[in-house]
């Protein structure tokens, strides 16, 4: 059973209901940073570095966490389990205590899921099925409950994606979604270092890098100022994109 799974006892439990909803609702005690490119080893502090994953909730192959209340970094270092090779470019979101990350990459671009448990301090790579994407890196990464949603990013060198897809991490299991085209204009264009963010049942889509080649081989960056809505369903599944009239 996925460790998302809280079983029958506790959903049929009020006050462990209860328990849970109020815990969703604190303030997150713990910042995870992982990877990024950095010239420096790791340190007390995390080294300067960029492109790094960042998850309220910590690595590259060293790992750190800070608490937000003291703001102090302690390494974590004694944890067990798969540990990602060191990357940037990789995205990462947290879920109760698990840190989800994916794509990235350092000498080709990383496609495995990798999962690191705050509670255990043991990475896993879960069995995932479905729609398994492509590594990416640069991508859009969001969560809304226990989905996430990767949109975009880099597939290899001057090739970029505009594909959609969805994790259920209940069940570790993908599917690639296909939303409607806006009603005026296109619909977004394969990009990476977008913003994609979640508000409510819409994701937020603004902005990134495009190749104005048709050769991937012949890299030739445009910086863009667009700006896209994704309506969602609820809890599986979206609706379309829309481009908002903005002032």
């Amino acid at each position: 059973a996925s460790p998302l799974n809280r079983g029958t006892e506790q959903a049929n439990n009020p006050d462990r209901r209860r328990e849970d909803s109020e815990a969703n609702r604190r303030p997150p005690r713990r910042h995870h940073v992982t990877g990024g490119d950095s010239r420096r080893h790791l340190q007390l502090a995390p080294s300067p570095r960029a492109c790094p994953g960042c998850a309220v909730h910590c690595g590259s192959s060293g790992k750190m966490a800070a608490a937000a209340a003291g703001l102090s970094w302690r390494r974590v270092s004694s944890f067990t389990g798969p540990v990602p090779r060191s990357r940037h470019g990789h995205r990462a979101v947290a879920i109760r205590e698990l840190v989800i990350i994916f794509g990235g990459g350092n000498e080709g671009i990383a496609d495995e899921l990798h999962v690191y448990n705050t509670v255990t301090n043991q990475w896993f790579l879960p069995a995932v099925r479905g729609d398994i994407p492509p590594g990416c890196a640069a991508h859009g990464f969001v969560c809304d409950g226990t989905r996430i949603l990767v949109f975009g990013g880099m597939v290899e060198y001057g090739r970029y994606s505009n594909d959609l897809y969805e994790l259920q991490a209940s069940r570790w299991l993908w599917k690639k979604v296909k939303p409607q085209a806006p009603s005026t204009g296109s619909p977004p264009c394969p990009r990476l270092g977008h913003s994609f963010s979640l508000y409510g049942n819409k994701c937020y889509l603004f902005g990134g890098l495009a190749n104005e080649s048709e050769d991937s081989n012949n890299n030739v960056p445009r910086y863009l100022n667009d700006f896209y809505e994704l309506e969602l369903q609820h809890g599986s599944g979206v609706v379309g994109w829309s481009i908002p009239v903005t002032k």
